[in-house]
């Protein structure tokens, strides 16, 4: 893979992308491994950089395949986003067996995701009806600035930390109430390492997840 380093520049996040592909000789974004570099007013204007490289032959490849299971999806959110006219990329990246398109750049982004990530959800169960419309089959997520990819490396980290105090301790620790999908996540990891067991506690929607030693009954 070509280590040469281009940097593009535009308006909007979008611009800049497409400046960058443009250099690259790519298609699209997509078709790039890129970062979001900064953001200066020059010139009178707001300029939006971004730098980008080229991707590896069988990550190229691997990305196509995931973006032909997404063009629907991304048609969609692209017609959407566009009546805000707020000039937002759609990056996707992989999960685990998930993939993940990243709304990156939007100006209204914030509204996106709500107080917390109040709205995320209700914005993932639209866009799950229009996945499942196109007889889309697999596990396809959405992101809003890395706003879900920042909070679960979080939520990775209290569960370690949480692990790790019942391992050295030996006592049961409860966290804090959570919904379904960072209960499954802290189950997981606890079914992944040995010597602890966990359950899930409470009522409702959000229940706490306690996790205690292997021989605690």
């Amino acid at each position: 893979m070509s280590e040469t380093i281009y940097q593009g520049e535009g308006t909007t996040l979008f611009e800049a992308l497409a400046d960058a592909a443009k250099k690259l000789g790519v298609e699209t974004p997509d078709d790039m491994d890129w970062a979001y570099e900064r953001e200066h007013f020059r010139g009178g204007a707001w300029s939006v950089l971004v730098k980008a490289r080229e991707l590896d032959p069988a990550v190229l490849e691997a990305r196509k395949a995931d973006e032909e299971l997404t063009s629907t999806g991304k048609a969609w959110l692209r017609e959407l986003l566009g009546w805000f006219d707020n000039g937002a990329a759609l990056r996707t990246w992989r999960h685990g067996d998930r993939l993940v398109i990243d709304i990156a750049g939007a100006e209204d982004g914030r509204l996106l995701i709500g107080r917390e990530g109040k709205n995320l959800p209700a914005f993932q169960h639209l866009f799950g009806k229009v996945m499942a419309k196109s007889g889309v089959e697999g596990k396809v997520s959405l992101d809003v600035d890395g706003y879900l990819g920042d909070r679960e490396a979080e939520l990775e980290d209290e569960i370690r930390e949480g692990i790790n105090r019942v391992l050295n301790t030996g006592d049961s620790v409860t966290l804090r109430r959570m919904n379904g999908y960072e209960r499954h996540v802290v189950h997981n990891m606890v079914k992944e390492t040995e010597g602890v067991k966990s359950k899930s506690v409470g009522e409702g929607s959000f229940k706490s997840v306690k996790i205690k030693p292997d021989d605690d009954d």
